[in-house]
């Protein structure tokens, strides 16, 4: 089940438990939530990948940490999903070559590859 932590720092994290002992809470591709407050009567929200640099996709979080936990209404298991897929697909391709690219390795994004996914993003309607 999609579940939503609110930490005590504030952050909510969204993903799937995968393992709950009496001390911690294992989530499998935690998606951190974002609010920027804009001039509308609703903050826009983002979801951005939680610790994107991990080289793992489950993260462990200590009970103590944790305000509380909720299932997540149908719209933002929507939204999550999507988010994943665009993670998966687009973002950690990104992220990884640049990150090879100042290292100083020759692995490069090209400029059409850049562009298949601006337009793979707008007919999907880009994610925030």
């Amino acid at each position: 089940m999609l579940t939503i932590l609110k930490l005590i720092n504030g952050m909510e994290v969204v993903g799937h438990v995968v393992e709950s002992t009496t001390k911690s809470i294992t989530i499998d591709n935690p998606i951190q939530i974002n609010y920027k407050n804009i001039e509308q009567p609703v903050p826009s929200v983002s979801l951005t990948r939680y610790m994107q640099f991990a080289d793992t996709r489950q993260h462990q979080f200590n009970k103590r940490d944790i305000l509380s936990m909720s299932g997540v209404m149908k719209g933002m298991e929507l939204y999550y999903d999507a988010a994943l897929e665009h993670f998966k697909t687009d973002v950690d391709q990104i992220v990884e070559r640049e990150l090879f690219r100042v290292s100083g390795s020759n692995t490069e994004t090209t400029k059409e590859e850049y562009m298949a996914i601006l337009e793979r993003i707008s007919t999907n309607q880009a994610l925030n």
